[in-house]
């Protein structure tokens, strides 16, 4: 069974491509075992067959990378958002008093670090932490009748990036369901192993066939594999908005020093 530590693991494409080889070997081997034992008798087709599991084979790549290339549009999205909701929450914190505005700017700062760290996306016990600790902050400012609207302010933008974090931490769970990189990864096999079945006429053609069509395959699952990994592949979202707020905040500290 595929988990998904495998399927991010190194090991995932070699021993793809390598299964992929040998289905294809074990066809060719098989067909060739068949025109041995059977001689002109075996003279039914099978290339309508392959078509049929090349096509139903597209059909899942097409729609699987469909999905994770929407995911990967959705996570980019929700990175813009929550920086804008963490720009807002500072635009509000300005009109605090001098003091009050650096400390906040701390919190702030400490906070986009936390969130520009996507090795630290899931410790929900310090994004619980940091958000506690502003919240409270903006809370004992509310009693004071002259930022008491300014503070009411700031707790609602606040409230919005609690909601952004918590709909980012669900949205990168969801992944491509395990079922469907079990479907294609297995499927991929029986076509591939057809492939070989259908080339034992062919030899000159077998290899490029079979690397050829292995290649094809080997790009997709990758494409599938580097894209729903968002932040950890070779195409992944960069949380640079948030990134540059992390620069901002602390030009702001160290100016006021």
């Amino acid at each position: 069974m595929i988990t998904y530590g495998f399927f991010d693991s190194a090991f995932f494409i070699p021993v793809y491509v390598l299964l992929l080889i040998i289905c294809a070997f074990l066809g060719n081997k098989l067909s060739k075992r068949e025109k041995r034992i059977y001689g002109n008798e075996r003279n039914y087709e099978s290339q309508g067959l392959l078509q049929a599991f090349v096509i139903f084979l597209s059909l899942l790549y097409t729609f699987t990378l469909s999905g994770t290339a929407n995911h990967f549009r959705d996570a980019k999205a929700l990175v813009a958002q929550e920086a804008d909701a963490i720009s807002e929450v500072y635009r509000w914190g300005k009109q605090l008093d001098k003091e009050d505005e650096l400390k906040f700017v701390k919190m702030l700062l400490e906070y986009s670090e936390f969130r520009a760290d996507y090795s630290q996306s899931f410790d929900m016990e310090k994004a619980i932490t940091l958000q506690s600790n502003m919240w409270d902050f903006t809370l004992l400012k509310e009693k004071d009748e002259r930022y008491s609207w300014f503070s009411h302010k700031i707790l609602e933008a606040l409230n919005t990036t609690t909601h952004l974090y918590w709909d980012k931490y669900y949205s990168d769970k969801d992944r491509v369901p395990l079922p469907i990189i079990m479907l294609i990864f297995l499927f991929s096999m029986v076509v591939t192993f057809f492939l070989g079945y259908t080339n034992e006429n062919r030899r000159s053609h077998f290899v490029v066939n079979v690397l050829t069509f292995v290649s094809l395959n080997l790009l997709m699952m990758f494409t599938i594999r580097e894209i729903d990994m968002l932040y950890h592949g070779m195409i992944s979202v960069n949380p640079e908005n948030i990134k540059d707020l992390v620069g901002f905040f602390r030009n702001i500290l160290e100016t006021a020093k």
